[in-house]
């Protein structure tokens, strides 16, 4: 009983503001975001979804690290959508810091590449 409690509380203290080490990814933000960081971002998430050109908020990943894009639904000139409900999944992403290296994760595949962004430790 006693090993369990204080490992949950290095593991606890662990997260709480951890450094960006070499060998761990620690989830990032974006501090002040710059068109440039903005249109950084944007490049990188329509490489993924190849080429395709996606809308983001200008403070996108400037609060939270993790970034979920849905697909446009094609729509009829009214507006309405063409097909109905759509059944695919939203892509989903993670910012994380490596180091001093910032990256940005698809979490489907856990592919990574890096961004080019002032970003800083989650929760700092």
């Amino acid at each position: 009983m006693t090993r369990l409690v204080a490992a949950s509380g290095v593991a606890l203290a662990g997260c709480a503001g951890a450094p960006a080490s070499a060998d761990r990814d620690v989830p990032a933000l974006i501090r002040d975001p710059t068109p440039e960081s903005h249109a950084e971002l944007a490049r990188v998430v329509s490489e993924w979804l190849g080429g395709a050109p996606v809308t983001l908020a200008a403070d996108a990943l400037a609060d939270e690290s993790r970034l979920i894009i849905e697909r446009r639904e094609p729509r009829d000139a009214q507006g309405r959508p063409l097909s109905g409900r759509s059944y695919e999944r939203p892509e989903r992403f993670r910012l994380v810091l490596r180091g001093k290296r910032c990256f940005l994760v698809r979490e489907s595949t856990d592919e990574r590449r890096p961004i080019d962004a002032p970003c800083v430790p989650a929760g700092r």
